[in-house]
């Protein structure tokens, strides 16, 4: 997990639309700030996610279907994927990389993988867990 940010409005949890993702970086957010953090990402996508209480998303792999298309990829292992954690970690929220439990964040941090890496997130608790999820391609990686 990195360390980087500091929430500063929680006007985000207004985002979670009837699919619970909103697609796009709201006004909330300061693009130029993450534009100039991730700046080793090209071609970037923001969502908002809210995962209801009792909801899970067990280990898997993005395949990126439409991100590949719309960014003519030819190889996943080019695409990075962040999550930005909005809030403290809060009883009953989990997050795993690889089967590796991540047990513990703060509001800011974030995790990063490549490619088919398998992650998987959950919320076994009793409270929306919010983050914002970054994908984009690894500058320098995909040849076009």
């Amino acid at each position: 997990i990195y360390r980087g940010f500091q929430a500063v409005d929680l006007g985000y949890k207004e985002l979670a639309v009837s699919m619970d993702i909103h697609r796009g970086l709201h006004e909330v957010f300061d693009s130029l700030e993450l534009e100039d953090y991730f700046s080793w990402l090209d071609s970037k996508v923001y969502a908002v996610h809210c995962m209801h209480p009792g909801c899970a998303l067990p280990e898997h792999s993005d395949k990126y279907p439409y991100y590949s298309q719309a960014n003519n990829v030819q190889d996943i292992d080019s695409i990075q994927r962040i999550i930005v954690f909005l809030e403290d970690k809060k009883p009953g929220h989990r997050f795993t990389l690889e089967g590796i439990d991540v047990n513990t964040w703060h509001t800011g941090d974030w995790i990063s993988w490549t490619g088919a890496t398998t992650h998987g997130a959950y919320n076994e608790g009793t409270e929306p867990r919010y983050t914002l999820q970054i994908t984009g391609i690894i500058r320098g990686l995909n040849p076009t």
